[in-house]
């Protein structure tokens, strides 16, 4: 690469060049690249050419300069892409609390904001929600679907507008994309056989909000009280809106029984509040903290990062 070239061009050439090597790892974000002397060394080329080529990745916002102390690597994630979208069917159920903290403290650390948005399981609003997004062009969305939601359609239109997609506590329902689930059925058969082995037969099952991983859950209850020779009633299995474990206590404590004394009780997601009832509870806890939903968001950065890359 010489000066003998076209200058029209060659500074983008320059550009060229060192957008491939940062985009290829040689220089980190937040690393300074060589000077504009030994640039113009490296590229046989004169100052202003490469002046004109750093001037040009500052205005992508790929590069920035520190006045008196050199150029440097930019997170290259625009601000519109560095918001991403956490839609959650209630924001106020403990799980998901925890679930938002989490997510917030591991998207800080990887640059991103979070915008949180709520549906309350009304697949309407999930809908609504996600086509404003699509309107503001986010940079991505996180989300626990509604159970049983029939918005296939504005999930794919999410997928068509090249906005990256994961989600989380349940896959989306009838479109493939990334996810971050838990393994319900064995989580419950362990719960299940844990009961059994320390004695009980006569096993009840409650759970609210029905959906494909209750479906799967209460399918692994049977399947543990079945291999295990125990009697199943159709009585025992009751769908509620009880506002979690501790509604569950509340009703034994009303028709007369204790906890432990007269009925075990087990639960499922080891939310934060089990800690502090009056009764240790005994739970499978699914992870909520940074080490499982890193995961959402690293799957999210890759996604993000690819696109950017391939509009250079």
């Amino acid at each position: 690469m010489t000066e003998k070239a076209n200058p029209e061009h060659l500074y983008e050439k320059v550009a060229s060049a060192i957008r491939t090597e940062v985009n290829e790892g040689r220089y980190a974000v937040g690393e300074s690249i060589p000077s504009l002397r030994a640039l113009a060394k490296s590229f046989e080329v004169g100052v202003p050419t490469v002046r004109q080529a750093i001037q040009l990745l500052a205005n992508e916002g790929l590069l920035y300069t520190k006045p008196g102390s050199g150029i440097y690597v930019k997170n290259r994630v625009s601000s519109r892409h560095s918001q991403i979208a956490l839609v959650l069917p209630d924001i106020s159920n403990p799980f998901y609390a925890e679930i938002t903290r989490a997510v917030e403290t591991t998207c800080r650390k990887a640059g991103f904001q979070v915008m949180l948005f709520n549906t309350f399981y009304d697949e309407n609003e999930e809908s609504r929600v996600l086509a404003d997004l699509i309107e503001q062009n986010i940079g991505g969305i996180i989300i626990a679907p509604i159970p049983e939601a029939d918005n296939g359609e504005t999930y794919r239109a999410v997928q068509r507008s090249g906005i990256p997609i994961v989600s989380i506590v349940r896959e989306l329902n009838g479109v493939e994309s990334s996810s971050v689930v838990t393994e319900d059925y064995n989580g419950v058969r362990d719960l299940l056989d844990y009961l059994i082995q320390i004695g009980h037969e006569r096993i009840g099952y409650i759970a609210s909000h029905p959906s494909n991983r209750r479906k799967v859950a209460l399918q692994a209850y049977k399947d543990a009280l079945k291999a295990n020779g125990l009697e199943y009633r159709d009585e025992w299995v009751q769908m509620s809106a009880l506002q979690g474990i501790s509604g569950a206590l509340h009703g034994i404590r009303q028709i007369g029984l204790q906890v432990p004394e007269d009925i075990a009780v087990i639960g499922f997601d080891n939310i934060e509040v089990a800690e502090y009832l009056e009764v240790p509870l005994t739970t499978v806890g699914q992870p909520k903290t940074l080490n499982r939903w890193k995961w959402a968001i690293l799957a999210l950065d890759l996604e993000i990062q690819n696109m950017l890359q391939l509009s250079h």
